[in-house]
């Protein structure tokens, strides 16, 4: 990664205690850009956003447990995280 592009990628780390991300927040997080997380998402990649009004939203909770049990695709999630109490 370049120069340029860590420190951009660093400016758009929320804050720890932010619970729901945006899409740059949570590609900032999984450490990729914006642009390959909302094709992820397309592709139904990564786990569903939280949608409230036009908002839309990533759990960092669930990131995290998502990563951690190897990044399944979106319909694998779906099953596992029944399984799994995460905070």
């Amino acid at each position: 990664m370049s120069e340029p592009e860590a420190a951009s990628t660093a400016r758009e780390m929320p804050p720890p205690e932010v619970l729901l991300l945006k899409a740059a927040e949570a590609a900032a997080v999984l450490g990729m850009s914006r642009g390959k997380f909302l094709q992820l998402d397309n592709q139904g990649a990564v786990p569903e956003p939280v949608r409230f009004g036009k908002a839309v939203r990533w759990s960092r909770a669930e990131l995290a447990a998502w990563v951690n049990a190897g990044c399944p695709e979106r319909a694998a999630w779906k099953s596992q995280k029944q399984r799994l109490t995460f905070a």
